[in-house]
């Protein structure tokens, strides 16, 4: 009996798990007492068993110990049952961990229950990767779900929209701003999605030094720009006075760009208090902008479409009509012109000699009127005369020959296009239209074409002998220009189609019918329904009748399947054509190929995950191989000198045997804490835990802990500088943790009898620490990896360490919105300087 108490003694013992029996009464307060606890309950916990003895368990609960799972407890205790439950627990240092609890009740001969006997196993590095693996998951939906809503229409205002209120949700942001480069430096807001208690800016302008090109050139260099401090934006003053006024403490800012070229701005706002971004937010900002240029692309390219099949019926229906006199011509022409343009004025003028005569207006401008007469030289249209094409100037006010202009210096017309108007080969005249605001890009080749056209028109009905020669040549115009714009269709490198409301197709380009895997005349009517993936077509033909039905855009992803059973993953974007009253015609679209894209995104996922995995699992069992190899040898020999010991010998041997141990088993444990702690702070679970303390005792509390690392000719010469109230608001646990490791190299690195300089200086807003050591240095090829984990000098040699420790302390200053600069030189000694940013809780005044 003897033999077997003591082998299940031997078994709890020296158990992997922890043991804890306790009293089994009182239930309520203070609670069953601990009566004993194995080795592994001060593995786990840091606390002796003598330190827990007559305690309660209630010594390892904390402020996130899980109510619902203590009410488990509570009510297995009530009824003498067994329980299992998991909790987060703390141990003596006050860091968190997870466990897996068994509990149950212990009886004696007569039945009745005098003991609870709880086996707990800490299962931290379970919790943590179900969660690390519930929140990809949630990001990959979140960002599956914007990039739906994105695709989802095809109108920019609705797209920017849901951008902008999706990042805000996702984020966690207070505003969320697109911004618009409508004009030379000139920042519009155009969407906002902002908190309640926070000032709307929308419609507001931001205006910089800076031209489209440096914007263009800047954006394009940093690609991203995160900005975390308004004292810090040096060269960057075109967003400073807009940040101030949206109360912005740090910010996340991406290009948005269309056509290689800058459109816009994505800003996400931090107002209160300010962060860093991780690089989950990060990419995903990037992988939205990416989407948001795709749609950007494919409604440009719709909205071109749309706007050359209307701008094709009204060029026509001008070329065609009857029209009986000047007035109804003029009229048309500018009327028409000025909404194509999306400009507010039309002028025809007629040239005789040096005059420029005003025929036909139409404009809010009361100074231009028909019959006005002006020097030729002094209007816009002298370049016209002289050069005998069209002129156009997106933005007149850039060109310095043109601001002395007494159009320009009288009106102010920002933006004009002009093309003469020939009679019998010579000009007769010109026609203009012009807007008092800029353009943002230059006019398209098609806005030229029109205007020429228009222009044309008039030429040849004031020409009446050569109507029949000039309405010719108008409709040989008008076919080029239409053979150009089939010809763009034909070699666009999408899919473009038409089809009925029905959905029966009466055009298809060679683009679409590669993608299909199917010829045009294949294609016509229901024909191109038949190259459908047969999984797909119910749900797409679902989605067009719902679109049909409501009147919407129409757009989805599905695949075409070819006869040779080759599968072809495309998207497509379809948008109403409709008649004057409204009423649907049919629809216009594009088929976008994304078979590869989709492919490319999954390979490449794969392999960065699996590059990671590798990573991580060489670098910690190398570490673990080289860091747990010796303390365990250690052990092991202390052991066996133990178990083999005569009973003679002294209690100092025994004893100091067992320091070994205990010594080996402390570094086990703080190589295990150090790993631990390091994964905590990568994966953005620790959170700060500020209070107010007094910073000078603080550091002086903090030396009397390293004296016990040193040797006796070793000193740390201390020097303090600060205000008469020493006290600071910061994260007391983080900011020991990096001192102590700080510190601890200096002295461990350091020679004996060489002294290690700590200076401590509280500024206004930051406290700066300065720690330097004149010992063996850090390698210059191992600086650039400094504070990457497991990174060591080849030139430590036998001095113990496991290459965490800066690693952490970088992570920590991190996360206090801090920075960490590091000098050091082999042989000569090495410099660490902190600054983190505090809070005062109370006014001071500086010594």
């Amino acid at each position: 009996m003897d033999e077997r108490l003591r082998l299940l003694e031997s078994v709890v013992v020296n158990a992997n798990d922890v043991i804890l029996i306790s009293e089994a009464e009182p239930i309520n307060e203070p609670g069953p007492r601990i009566i004993y606890v194995n080795e592994a309950f001060t593995r786990m916990t840091g606390y002796t068993a003598d330190e827990v003895r007559n305690q309660t368990p209630r010594i390892l609960q904390g402020k996130k110990t899980q109510r619902s799972e203590l009410d488990k407890i509570r009510h297995a205790l009530e009824n003498w049952e067994s329980v299992r439950v998991e909790l987060i627990n703390y141990r003596k240092d006050g860091s968190e961990f997870w466990v897996e609890i068994n509990l149950n009740p212990v009886a004696d001969e007569q039945g009745c229950y005098t003991h609870w006997i709880a086996i707990q196993r800490e299962v931290t590095e379970r919790k943590l990767a179900e969660k690390q693996f519930r929140t990809q998951i949630l990001r990959s939906q979140l960002f599956a779900d914007i990039s739906l809503k994105i695709r989802q229409s095809l109108q920019l205002e609705d797209i920017l929209k849901t951008t902008a209120i999706e990042l805000q949700k996702l984020l966690e942001a207070d505003r969320v701003v697109i911004l618009r480069f409508k004009a030379p430096g000139n920042l519009y807001v155009i969407e906002e999605t902002v908190n309640p208690e926070l000032d709307s800016v929308i419609d507001q302008a931001y205006l910089d030094e800076c031209s489209d090109e440096e914007y263009f050139i800047k954006y394009l260099q940093e690609r991203l720009c995160g900005i975390f401090n308004l004292d810090k934006l040096d060269g960057r003053q075109y967003l400073l006075e807009f940040l101030r006024q949206v109360q912005d403490q740090s910010n996340l800012a991406i290009p948005l760009l269309s056509q290689e070229r800058l459109w816009g701005v994505i800003v996400i706002h931090r107002c209160f208090p300010s962060r860093n971004w991780s690089t989950w937010e990060i990419d995903l900002l990037t992988q939205i902008a990416d989407q948001i240029a795709i749609a950007l692309s494919q409604s440009n390219l719709v909205k071109a479409l749309a706007n050359f099949g209307q701008n094709l019926k009204h060029l026509h229906r001008i070329n065609t009509t009857d029209y009986q006199n000047f007035d109804d011509l003029f009229s048309d022409c500018l009327t028409t012109g000025c909404s194509m343009f999306a400009m507010s004025t039309g002028v025809i003028g007629q040239i005789k000699g040096k005059s420029y005569i005003v025929q036909a207006v139409r404009s809010q401008l009361e100074c231009l009127e028909v019959g006005l007469e002006s020097c030729l030289k002094d209007t816009y249209c002298t370049a016209v005369v002289q050069e005998k094409r069209t002129i156009t100037y997106p933005r007149v006010g850039d060109i310095e020959s043109m601001q002395n202009n007494p159009v320009y210096q009288n009106l102010q017309l920002e933006s004009y296009i002009g093309t003469p108007i020939y009679v019998n080969g010579e000009i007769y005249g010109t026609l203009n239209f012009s807007s008092t605001q800029p353009k943002t890009d230059n006019f398209e080749i098609q806005e030229i074409e029109a205007i020429e056209l228009m222009a044309q028109s008039i030429g040849k009905f004031i020409t009446a002998h050569q109507n029949e020669l000039q309405r010719q040549e108008a409709e040989i115009s008008l076919q080029k220009s239409q053979l150009r714009w089939a010809t763009l269709a034909e070699t666009a490198p999408v899919g473009i189609f038409l089809t009925d409301i029905e959905g029966n197709c009466y055009y298809v380009n060679q683009y679409w019918c590669k993608i299909a895997g199917i010829t045009a005349e294949e294609a016509a009517g229901q024909g191109w329904t038949k190259t459908l993936h047969p999984e797909d077509r119910d749900r797409l033909f679902t989605e067009w009748q719902q679109a049909v039905q409501h009147n919407l855009s129409f757009s989805s992803e599905s695949r075409f399947i070819d006869s040779n059973d080759k599968i072809t993953w495309f998207y497509v974007n379809a948008i109403a054509e409709t008649t004057s009253d409204g009423s649907i015609i049919g629809y216009i679209g594009t088929v976008t190929d994304i078979t590869e894209r989709l492919k490319i995104k999954e390979i490449k996922q794969a392999l960065e995950q699996e590059k990671k995995m590798s990573e991580l699992k060489l670098r910690f069992f190398s570490m673990a191989s080289h860091e747990f190899r010796t303390p365990l040898s250690i052990i092991t020999l202390a052991t066996q000198i133990l178990e083999n010991s005569e009973p003679e010998w002294l209690n100092a041997k025994k004893i100091r045997n067992i320091n070994r141990i205990k010594d080996s088993a402390l570094k086990i444990t703080q190589m295990l804490t150090d790993v631990l702690m390091l994964a905590r702070a990568e994966t953005e679970k620790l959170e700060l835990q500020q209070k107010k303390f007094n910073l000078k005792q603080f550091c002086q509390d903090i030396l009397e802990a390293i004296k016990t690392q040193m040797s006796e000719d070793c000193a740390i010469s201390f020097v303090y500088e600060g205000y008469c109230n020493d006290e600071v608001y910061l994260d007391e646990k983080l900011l020991y943790s990096i001192l102590m490791n700080l510190l601890s190299n200096a002295v461990k690195y350091s020679p004996q009898g060489q002294k290690v300089n700590f200076v401590v200086k509280l500024q206004a807003e930051s406290v700066l620490f300065t720690i330097q050591d004149q010992g063996i240095g850090i390698p210059e090829d191992k600086q650039t990896h400094l504070f990457e984990a497991f990174c060591r000098g080849n030139n430590v040699g036998r001095i113990e360490g496991t290459g965490l420790g800066l690693a952490i302390v970088k992570r920590y200053v991190d996360l206090q919105g801090g920075t960490i600069i590091c000098d050091s030189k082999p042989q000569k000694g090495t410099t660490f300087v902190i600054a983190i940013p505090f809070n005062l809780q109370d006014s001071i005044v500086v010594n």
